[in-house]
């Protein structure tokens, strides 16, 4: 037995309305229309660089600027690590040290 094709799928019927575009138009998805482009904005002012010192920095020197970036990214570096804990005992240990030391001496007080 030769197995039959089947028979071919009715093409669907398109409801009246506006043509199909042609080669080359575009087609715009129904909507609102566009909107009218923002109008031109004239920028006064532009830096000449994301890192240019604030104006009421500008009167310190440049190595102070500097110093104090890295003390900042150390002591930041310090925080994430979890130092924060090991200059709190320190100066726990610091201050048992100088109780005791005021009683009994320095070497007793380290003992």
């Amino acid at each position: 037995m030769v197995p039959q094709r089947p028979p071919p799928l009715p093409v669907p019927h398109r409801p009246p309305g506006p043509p199909l575009a042609s080669a080359g138009q575009t087609l715009r998805a129904p909507g609102p229309p566009p909107r009218d482009p923002p109008p031109d904005i004239t920028i006064t002012h532009l830096p000449d660089s994301r890192f240019d010192t604030p104006s009421h920095l500008s009167h310190s020197s440049p190595a102070l600027n500097r110093f104090l970036r890295i003390l900042v990214a150390v002591l930041g570096c310090l925080h994430l690590c979890g130092g924060h804990w090991g200059v709190m005992q320190v100066i726990a240990w610091s201050n048992m040290i100088v109780d005791y030391s005021a009683q009994d001496g320095l070497i007793e007080g380290a003992k």
